[in-house]
Parts: C-alpha cells; structure tokens; sequence
C-alpha cells in the first residue's frame, strides 16, 4: 500500500476474534492482531479509519436473545467498543461505528420479503424492523457515554 502511495486505509475490526464468547473476557490475541496492523500503518504514513461493525452479529447473541431485535444488543456493542477503543485509541482517531445500518436491519430482517442480507432473519411485523434500526442507532451512539463516563487515561 505505501509503495501505491497510500495514505489512508480503511478496515474493519471483527467483534468474535476480540470477545471470542461475544460477552465478557476480551481476547488480547485479537486485539494485539488490530494493533500489530494499525502500527504498521503509521510505520508506513498510512492513517488507519476502522469500523468497528461491519454486519458481523455474534451468532450467540442471535441465539441468546436475537441480536439487533433486542435493546440488549446496544448494551453488548457497547461492552465491546469500550474494550477496542480503551486498548487502541491511542493508535486510531479516525472510527465509523457501524457501517450501513440498513443493510442488515431493513434488508437483513423482513416482513414478507427476501432477505438479501445477514442474518436473514424473518420477523413476524414492520415494528419489529424498525426496532432493529433503533436498537443499531442506540448502539452507535451508547458507546460514546460509557467510555465519556469512564474515559481511558489516554483520551482524557
């Protein structure tokens, strides 16, 4: 990418390889593998921009208590934004939380309609999509009072 004359890169940090069970422990393997790339960007003049969901749903939580049509999904996101961001926001500043939010509420959950996107998943009414919109806009923005509330020493 330098060598292109690159200067900025976008990528996205998957959820399961740094809470590998979705909730609780984080995985510092996981996030060592976002830091080890993030490092070697700036080696290189490269500004790094990462997403930190880009439609990977952990598959427990689905089964748990059906991902985005649950406000505890937003609880969850925000558990683990926290723990990306307080262990590589010294390295990053440029962050997208969720990429293209429509995609997987509106054309990933569907009243009568193909199902293009993931999950896939079948709801039963319209109120029912929508909620899996506002539960994915609470999360983009839920994350943001608990680590303002708590901020990692190295955002203060």
């Amino acid at each position: 990418m330098a060598q292109l004359g690159v200067k900025h890169y976008r990528f996205s940090i998957a959820w399961l390889p740094i809470i590998p069970d979705d909730r609780g422990t984080v995985n510092e393997a996981g996030i060592d593998f976002d830091r080890r790339l993030v490092d070697c960007l700036h080696q290189h003049n490269i500004t790094p921009h990462a997403t930190l969901f880009h439609w990977d749903s952990p598959q427990t939580l689905e089964d748990l208590y059906g991902s985005w049509r649950s406000r505890e999904m937003a609880k969850d996101f925000a558990d683990y934004v926290t723990a990306v961001v307080s262990r590589l926001g010294d390295r990053i500043t440029n962050w997208m939380t969720i990429n293209e939010i429509t995609c997987f509420t509106h054309l990933g959950y569907a009243v009568n309609f193909d199902l293009s996107h993931a999950p896939g998943t079948p709801v039963n009414t319209n109120k029912e999509v929508w909620q899996t919109s506002h539960h994915a806009l609470l999360a983009s923005t839920g994350w943001l009072f608990k680590l303002f509330v708590r901020p990692p020493p190295h955002l203060v």
